[in-house]
């Protein structure tokens, strides 16, 4: 007779990353100016450093947060130099009050996993982790569910299976 096996449990192949609480610049902001894709080189620096400037603009404008959603770079795994200081010249002039929130793309990341990206620098340039926050793993932060780029679609499906199996009160999907 054939053996009964009890099924193997679940296990997701990246846990879930849940944030209890934000910085407090985070949790004071209700409105956020969204973009994405500014896909920064050498041949679209002024666009790019037009688009940054009028993001900045719109959120002071509205006394809200950024939420950047990846490809921040245009080119995977290497950066020029004069371009990176370029962008991080140009964040560094952003007002002190406005929050920012940012995931990986495809082109941002370094390596396979997410975990080494392009994004760190920009941290600095908006003066540091409690004004910058960098998720580059799914993650469950102010009411929502934050999925940077995965080569591997079962990290998205994991994700919402351990949102759905928890209690967490997802309002918005990034």
């Amino acid at each position: 007779p054939e053996l009964l096996r009890e099924e193997e449990p679940w296990v997701p192949r990246e846990k879930l990353e849940i944030w209890e609480s934000a910085p407090a610049l985070h949790e004071a902001v209700s409105t956020w100016v969204v973009f994405s894709d500014l896909h920064a080189s050498q041949r679209t620096l002024e666009q790019c450093r037009h688009t940054l400037r009028r993001v900045h603009e719109e959120a002071r404008k509205r006394q809200a947060g950024v939420l950047f959603l990846g490809d921040f770079w245009h080119v995977r795994g290497w950066l020029r130099v004069d371009i990176l200081n370029e962008l991080m010249e140009e964040l560094s002039l952003w007002e002190e009050d406005v929050p920012v929130v940012m995931i990986t793309g495809n082109h941002d990341q370094v390596d396979v996993g997410g975990q080494t990206h392009s994004l760190t620098p920009l941290v600095f340039a908006l003066g540091g982790p409690r004004r910058c926050v960098v998720l580059d793993r799914p993650s469950y932060f102010l009411e929502a569910l934050w999925l940077p780029f995965r080569r591997d679609a079962q990290v998205y499906q994991d994700a919402v299976l351990q949102v759905k199996e928890s209690e967490l009160q997802v309002k918005a999907v990034f």
